[in-house]
């Protein structure tokens, strides 16, 4: 960032609180960190355990992670947030749950720009271990409504609407094949299977392709 501008940083925006995108925020100690609500209370209330879970796993991050100070965003809000710099409007949008239940969209409508978090990935599988599964699905229907023309996610390459409606697509196959599966007596591991079998013709060659399990088991939890 030094690389472009000198100028110090004033506003921070979390697009969700997991570990990998909200433990840095203690570095910017002058700044003002914005998120969605439910972005805050998760901190709070998972933040530890995240924390603990990354330990656990003796990652390349686990040693770093017990010094982290966790700090939550200290400007929060329910539905849409705009911020205008330098004559540029910045939309911070709440759309509803998904990757988890406090992700927000950064929307430069002028530039048709869009930052998606963890929601959605140009030809990558997300997440899902936290995620509000079938919210999910609709979340990325109403994200296709905002005006863009390119998509950041926060993994991945730069993508475009297509791969959006891809991801979308994505999430909503095997949401509604683990359904169909779960309604035929499956339990996770055969759901997982049948899912895999329905959904790696078309995305297979995705990053991630094998989390499907996931996916699967996350809303087996969600369903009566």
């Amino acid at each position: 960032m030094r690389r472009i501008t000198d100028k110090p940083v004033r506003y921070l925006v979390d697009t969700h609180g997991h570990w990998d995108h909200a433990f840095g925020n203690e570095e910017f100690a002058d700044a003002t960190i914005v998120g969605h609500v439910n972005c805050r209370r998760e901190l709070e209330e998972y933040g530890e355990a995240w924390r603990a879970n990354v330990i656990a796993r003796n990652t390349e991050w686990s040693e770093e992670i017990k010094t982290v100070r966790i700090t939550p965003p200290d400007l929060t809000f329910d539905h849409r947030l705009e911020l205008h710099f330098g004559g540029r409007r910045v939309d911070l949008v709440y759309l509803g749950r998904a990757h988890t239940s406090g992700d927000i969209f950064i929307n430069l409508p002028d530039d048709g720009l869009l930052f998606t978090g963890d929601v959605a990935q140009d030809g990558g599988v997300p997440y899902m271990q936290d995620g509000h599964m079938r919210d999910w699905v609709e979340t990325d229907t109403r994200l296709l409504d905002l005006p863009f023309e390119r998509f950041v996610s926060g993994h991945g390459p730069i993508g475009g609407k297509p791969a959006l409606v891809e991801a979308r697509d994505f999430i909503a196959s095997l949401v509604s094949g683990a359904e169909g599966a779960f309604h035929d007596g499956q339990d996770v591991p055969q759901a997982t299977e049948t899912v895999r079998k329905a959904l790696e013709g078309r995305f297979g060659g995705w990053r991630g392709f094998p989390r499907v399990g996931e996916g699967v088991a996350r809303l087996r939890t969600q369903t009566d």
